[in-house]
């Protein structure tokens, strides 16, 4: 079975997982901001930013704790499961939970990409782990 056969599954697993969450519909979508940026040509040049694309993911939502070694909870986090069939989010990145990006306007509400760990066993990228700023 080839990589992308077994993302396919995965991402079909989740759309399973997300109906039987609480989503009739299967689709627990998010929108995936990226700002695109022209690099600078020398040192000393200012980085430009462009306008951002947007672009719809599939995911679960949790929050997870973090304890420390007396099991004490240290932090909340809210931790993201991103199917790797679409876009790949990035450190920085944007992410406005439960919006999709045709529903994007001036009232949403963005959360910053903190941290991103793919899933990829054999080397293939099945998940990703994605964790938002508070």
């Amino acid at each position: 079975m080839a990589g992308t056969d077994i993302q396919a599954k995965v991402h079909a697993g989740l759309g399973r997982a997300i109906r039987r969450t609480g989503n009739a519909s299967g689709v627990f979508v998010c929108t995936l901001r990226k700002q695109s940026t022209s690099g600078p040509q020398t040192p000393w040049d200012v980085i430009s930013e462009g306008a951002p694309s947007d672009s719809d993911i599939r995911a679960l939502d949790f929050d997870e704790q973090v304890r420390d070694a007396g099991g004490l909870i240290a932090t909340n986090r809210r931790k993201l499961i991103v199917s790797a069939t679409g876009a790949e989010p990035e450190k920085s990145d944007r992410i406005a939970v439960g919006v999709a990006s045709a529903d994007v306007d001036g009232n949403t509400v963005w959360h910053e990409v903190t941290e991103v760990r793919p899933l990829s066993p054999a080397g293939v990228d099945l998940l990703y782990e994605v964790y938002l700023a508070a």
